[in-house]
């Protein structure tokens, strides 16, 4: 096919019967050009993401497209982290599945909530996520480790930690306190005070039944302990999961 020829090697333009001047040698008829028609490929559609234990979720997805991309990329979004998960020293997001895949699992590691989705990488290029990613909470895994902690002096020897609280992958808060030069102590006061059996430990659970609620939030991340005076501390908490048995990384945060 050329501009003067079709694809069966017919000249084109050709003069078309009954239209313009015809056989004057001054019609301007340009006849059809015959060509093939390739459809664009379209966005694969994301139909199951589910958690399949050990920090997985699990996708299935449908292509009506008939022929097959380079690839397919899945890729999630953390929320309690605030980003994309990444794969790899290089930074990237994409967790590539086989052309011929329609379903199989992506690793996300730790527990909360996730949306989730599948693209297409075709030859030339061309990038399509699907249209309707999927929310999730993946209750398998490790917990995140906390982020946000913050002291606040609150006076009078009471002091307040904060931090991101995590809310769907996290089931309880456990918050230990090392005064320096001392060692690991319980506070002279606490959410948990009224529950001598959990000392040194104090913890926030979901459901509320282990601490006071005027003195801590498990919802909005925050806990008051009125400690000894004088003395410098250092808080530590970490997350447990739903399966009340894996504990996540500690974070920390020390009084100014």
């Amino acid at each position: 096919m050329s501009l003067t020829s079709d694809l069966d090697g017919a000249p084109r333009p050709v003069d078309i019967p009954g239209v313009g001047a015809d056989h004057t040698g001054a019609e301007f008829d340009i006849g059809a050009y015959e060509y093939q028609f390739v459809s664009p490929p379209v966005s694969p559609s994301l139909s199951d993401a589910l958690d399949a234990g050990g920090g997985e979720v699990g996708l299935t997805w449908t292509d009506d497209n008939g022929t097959t991309p380079a690839q397919y990329l899945a890729f999630a979004y953390d929320v309690y982290a605030a980003q994309f998960v990444p794969r790899g020293a290089g930074g990237t997001i994409w967790y590539p599945f086989p052309p011929t895949a329609h379903s199989g699992p992506m690793d996300v590691a730790e527990t909360g909530a996730y949306h989730a989705w599948i693209s297409s990488l075709w030859w030339d290029g061309t990038w399509l996520p699907c249209l309707n990613p999927a929310a999730l909470i993946v209750y398998s895994g490790i917990p995140h480790a906390p982020t946000g902690l913050s002291v606040e002096d609150r006076g009078g020897g009471v002091w307040r930690l904060h931090w991101k609280p995590e809310i769907y992958g996290t089931w309880l808060d456990q918050i230990a306190i090392y005064q320096n030069d001392i060692g690991w102590i319980a506070p002279l006061d606490g959410p948990s005070s009224d529950y001598p059996q959990f000392s040194p430990w104090t913890f926030l659970d979901y459901g509320g039944l282990a601490y006071d609620a005027s003195k801590g939030s498990f919802l909005n991340g925050w806990a008051d302990f009125a400690l000894p005076p004088g003395g410098s501390f250092v808080f530590f908490l970490n997350f447990k999961a739903w399966d009340a048995a894996t504990a996540g990384p500690f974070a920390f945060a020390a009084t100014p």
